[in-house]
């Protein structure tokens, strides 16, 4: 419907028009950028929950809500479990443009322990992987580029492992010509979606954020592999901080197993002991096995005659983010229901009454 962002901000400006009297002069297009992007994730959230629509209709529970966010759907490969401190318990750490969980399916073995003697070696300690991550300070970055003003060099890279990247586009965001210097939160997240892009499914993106760390005002690179990660820009090389992590699990490429692949049940933190202990609950648990999701983990429960070697997660994503200056889209289908949502919460902002005329107009189905 909408082919580009600039058709998108006349689109509203149009609406906003439309439904009050009062008449606005311009409003910055950062502002619109603000309430697309916030009002993406509102959007998403609400069509997920089935309370939030008068047919009670949950996420794909018809054709129309099944088209409506199915680009921002994500499967994610079989991932390797990662053993837990806790007996019985093993996790996944959660992809970097995780949002909301659809459902989660495990890869696991089945057999009685005294038929099964090496059932439990899928938890051995001789299966140690690394994971290593990469911090980058764009704080720093940030910095730089403004030093570099229009004296732009165009040997500024990033270079992750084979894959070299021109960081032009990097600096037109925080130099935008010397028309407006960006803030640093504003070009977080534009830079964040440039290398999911860009770099395979081995590597993962997030944001100050990590698997219970925090790196302020950085991105972070996770992978398997120990790659060599060079930031340059305006002559000057930065140090990109490099570290890794182990965890024992169980290795993938191991194929003369048998597997069964089951769905597995998200319970509620506060209910998993309850099931765990229930005797009835738990028999056959390995055609359901319990999850629950911690932070940005996801946590699964095996027992003493199944044990779980990997999990594929089912996702929403979030939202690409929508900027004008950039000239960039999102990758949410735009909807009316949607650009309804936009412009009520504009009109809320703006304090203006028409805002409930809206309200009461907007029909989510």
């Amino acid at each position: 419907m909408y082919d580009t962002i600039k058709e998108l901000h006349i689109e509203i400006e149009q609406r906003i028009q439309q439904v009050t009297s009062n008449r606005y002069g311009a409003l910055p297009h950062q502002f619109y950028d603000m309430m697309l992007n916030r009002t993406a994730v509102q959007y998403v959230q609400l069509k997920s929950n089935r309370k939030t629509n008068y047919k009670a209709e949950g996420l794909e529970d018809s054709k129309k809500r099944v088209d409506d966010i199915q680009s921002l759907k994500r499967e994610t490969k079989w991932l390797s479990v990662k053993k837990d401190e806790e007996p019985n318990r093993a996790f996944i750490i959660l992809p970097g443009d995780y949002l909301k969980l659809v459902s989660s399916t495990s890869r696991l073995k089945y057999g009685k322990l005294r038929f099964h003697k090496e059932l439990h070696k899928t938890y051995s300690k001789d299966d140690i992987k690394n994971l290593y991550y990469y911090v980058i300070d764009l704080k720093q970055v940030y910095d730089a580029f403004l030093n570099v003003g229009k004296n732009y060099d165009d040997e500024s890279y990033i270079q992750i492992g084979d894959l070299k990247l021109n960081v032009k586009s990097v600096y037109d965001i925080v130099y935008n010509d010397g028309n407006r210097e960006y803030d640093l939160f504003e070009i977080a997240p534009l830079i964040c979606n440039l290398l999911r892009l860009n770099l395979s499914n081995d590597y993962q993106i997030y944001w100050e954020r990590w698997d219970n760390r925090f790196y302020q005002h950085s991105v972070i690179i996770t992978t398997t592999a120990n790659v060599k990660i060079d930031f340059k820009v305006g002559g000057s090389n930065f140090v990109v901080s490099s570290y890794n992590t182990t965890f024992d699990e169980f290795d993938l490429n191991d194929v003369n197993k048998e597997y069964i692949y089951s769905g597995n049940d998200l319970v509620a933190t506060e209910n998993i002991r309850a099931t765990l202990n229930n005797y009835y609950g738990n028999k056959n648990r390995h055609l359901n096995p319990i999850s629950e999701l911690i932070n940005d983990r996801l946590y699964v429960y095996y027992g003493e005659d199944f044990c779980i070697d990997a999990v594929k997660v089912s996702y929403i994503k979030e939202p690409s983010p929508f900027s004008y200056d950039l000239d960039l889209m999102s990758d949410l289908t735009i909807t009316p229901e949607f650009m309804d949502l936009v412009v009520s919460n504009i009109l809320i902002v703006l304090k203006d009454d028409s805002a409930n005329t809206v309200r009461q107009q907007f029909n989510l189905e």
